[in-house]
């Protein structure tokens, strides 16, 4: 009876350990937050995917994206223009949390959080408006646009 309680627990603590990673590996290391007045279309491009997806304006995409560490293709095409914006981000090891507004320039830019980034960027403990941590992203300079 011992053995048998022995063997169940340690079935739980493996299959507790093997859900916990299996999460950590599927968490989005890309988030395209549409912060415009119109729905746009966002193609994700790496040395190993290519993604499309439509954003609705105020909402955001996000995606575990493989092949992100050697740089990633980010080009955005507005739905009521249907104007064309190229970006190549250098991310690293970083993750890719962005804000696309076209009314600012940069128009693709890191994201800051919530309240001007008062509980985002500048807070050490800061996560995007998704909840999602803000202390590994990208920066500005790691963002360039290519049109």
């Amino acid at each position: 009876m011992k053995n048998l309680k022995n063997i169940a627990f340690s079935l739980v603590i493996l299959s507790g350990i093997i859900a916990s990673s299996t999460h950590a590996t599927n968490d989005p290391n890309v988030e395209v937050f549409n912060k415009s007045k119109y729905d746009v279309i966002v193609k994700l491009i790496t040395d190993k995917t290519h993604q499309v997806q439509r954003v609705p304006q105020d909402h955001t995409w996000q995606i575990a994206l493989p092949g992100t560490t050697t740089g990633v293709a980010i080009v955005i095409t507005c739905n009521d223009t249907r104007t064309v914006n190229e970006f190549e981000v250098k991310p690293g090891n970083k993750t890719v949390y962005v804000s696309w507004n076209p009314e600012k320039k940069p128009a693709l830019y890191p994201q800051t959080g919530p309240l001007m980034g008062l509980l985002g960027k500048y807070n050490p403990n800061g996560k995007t408006n998704s909840g999602l941590p803000l202390n590994n992203n990208v920066s500005s300079s790691q963002i360039k646009q290519i049109q």
